[in-house]
């Protein structure tokens, strides 16, 4: 994973992450976009998206359970 370049589409993606999370809850808008390209990223590339993608839904979830909670 070390040294692998990332390609400037899936920095972009990354950076749409960070700064729209809420569009990556659900593959609505983004997940055709990226999905028929993910086979050829690096492992460096897959490993940053799974992570964000993770604290994303996770942190919708977490959201959700609460909301659920307090009613």
């Amino acid at each position: 994973m070390e040294g692998e370049e990332l390609h400037p589409a899936v920095k972009l993606l990354l950076t749409r992450m960070q700064s729209h999370p809420d569009e990556f809850v659900n593959d609505v808008r983004w997940g055709s976009k990226y999905q028929p390209y993910k086979t050829h990223w690096n492992a460096t590339e897959k490993g940053l998206f799974n992570a964000k993608i993770r604290e994303i839904r996770m942190h919708s979830m977490h959201e959700s359970l609460m909301k659920e909670l307090l009613r």
